[in-house]
């Protein structure tokens, strides 16, 4: 988190009234306040994707370079019939801020390398590995191992060692 600032507006106390009793106001300030990057928008990138963007975390960048396919919608909740063909990333974008339109998301169409994700890893406090075909665990886990913030891969989270 880059630094706190803001505060909840009624809309957003609405919207969160059932996990504030949880996390507190500032538990849900933290949330608005806090970044994440989240790598693959299929399978277990678009059931992230929803409960981040659902929970109100302020900013998430999500990178994929997938087509929608037919193959893919039992399993990947983003995605309809309607989908197939486009980007997952513009696809999960579009209908992300339908759920919560409060959220900034920014979508790239793209292939994950390296040189995509060194471009969006520092701007953000989380970075998650939803990547889950081809994934260069080399990379992630060199990666990891030079970020002062945590990461989360397939599900089992990882902190980093400095």
């Amino acid at each position: 988190m880059r630094g706190m600032t803001g505060t909840l507006g009624p809309e957003e106390l609405e919207r969160y009234s059932r996990q504030i009793p949880v996390i507190g106001v500032e538990g849900q300030l933290r949330l608005k306040n806090s970044s994440i990057l989240v790598a693959g928008a299929g399978g277990l990138g678009s059931i992230i994707l929803y409960y981040l963007v659902a929970m109100g975390v302020g900013r998430i960048i999500v990178i994929d370079e997938g087509l929608v396919e037919l193959s893919n919608l039992q399993r990947q909740i983003l995605y309809t019939v309607d989908d197939i063909g486009k980007p997952k990333a513009t696809v999960a974008y579009h209908k992300l801020k339908k759920l919560n339109p409060n959220v900034e998301i920014t979508p790239v169409h793209a292939r994950i390398t390296e040189e995509i994700i060194d471009d969006y890893v520092k701007s953000v406090d989380v970075v998650v590995d939803a990547w889950t075909i081809g994934r260069p665990d080399l990379y992630w886990t060199r990666l990891a191992g030079g970020l002062e913030n945590p990461w989360f891969t397939q599900g089992s989270a990882n902190s980093t060692v400095r």
